[in-house]
């Protein structure tokens, strides 16, 4: 699998954008939320939207699904434009909970009145224990631990486990599935000295992440989702997050590409 960076901020600042993941497994091209500059991010890691053929949206907030309407004008321009698209991209499927499904699909057709699609659109509702099998890929959904009804994603691909929490404190129903994680996308909102708005706001510490990277003995951590006012202070963010787990970590910035 690859996975791409291609948001990693709680909010969209002028240095990054809000977390969306791109990952490559098997013959699917997975985003993993859709934040208002995800069309933006593609441009920048020189990646297509024609080329993804499946979008999780893990909730409703908008950080994480404002680009949604305009990442559909984009691909629909560029299969317009372009006639080598993959048979297996042809079609978009999307998958949410039932109010993510209709926030997107409403969005959608305000933004965007009786646009002609070049592709097929399809919409999938999932929920807490559904299960998804293409070809070689498995995904799982998990239920978070947030503001607003939201999946944490668990997808495995050749041999390969990787876990995205989206936006959770810290979430026991998980960790199970999570168990050997090759690479867990966990939120690190903030460091433990602001820990009562993390309660407050429903997000993770890096401790926490660390803390629940350690339980399911993930091999790497990534941490997103992290808050402007931690920008800088990366060190002390990593610093802390090694006083709970010892494996591979990082804090990537947008853009930036692993192998898993």
């Amino acid at each position: 699998m690859i996975v791409t960076i291609l948001g990693s901020s709680a909010k969209q600042t002028a240095v990054r954008e809000c977390v969306s993941i791109l990952v490559d497994a098997g013959n699917d091209s997975i985003l993993f939320d859709a934040g208002p500059g995800v069309v933006s991010s593609l441009r920048r890691v020189n990646r297509k939207s024609a080329c993804i053929n499946k979008v999780i949206l893990t909730h409703v907030h908008g950080d994480h699904i404002l680009g949604f309407a305009y990442f559909i004008f984009d691909r629909n321009s560029e299969i317009k434009a372009q006639k080598d698209i993959p048979a297996e991209h042809a079609t978009l499927t999307v998958y949410g909970q039932a109010d993510v499904i209709n926030l997107a699909k409403c969005m959608l057709d305000l933004a965007y009145p009786g646009m002609k699609l070049s592709f097929r659109l399809e919409f999938v509702e999932v929920a807490d224990g559904s299960e998804l099998y293409t070809d070689n890929t498995q995904v799982k959904f998990v239920d978070a631990v947030h503001a607003v009804p939201t999946l944490s994603t668990v997808l495995c691909c050749d041999g390969k486990k990787l876990v995205y929490t989206s936006d959770t404190l810290p979430n026991e129903a998980l960790c199970e599935a999570a168990m050997n994680a090759d690479c867990l996308i966990h939120e690190g909102m903030y460091t433990s000295a602001s820990l009562s708005r993390s309660r407050k706001s429903k997000h993770a510490t890096v401790y926490d992440a660390a803390q629940f990277a350690n339980k399911a003995a993930a091999k790497s951590l990534l941490m997103v989702h992290i808050a402007p006012n931690m920008f800088g202070n990366e060190g002390e963010m990593l610093r802390e997050a090694a006083s709970a787990y010892t494996g591979n970590m990082s804090i990537p910035v947008d853009g930036c590409v692993y192998w898993v």
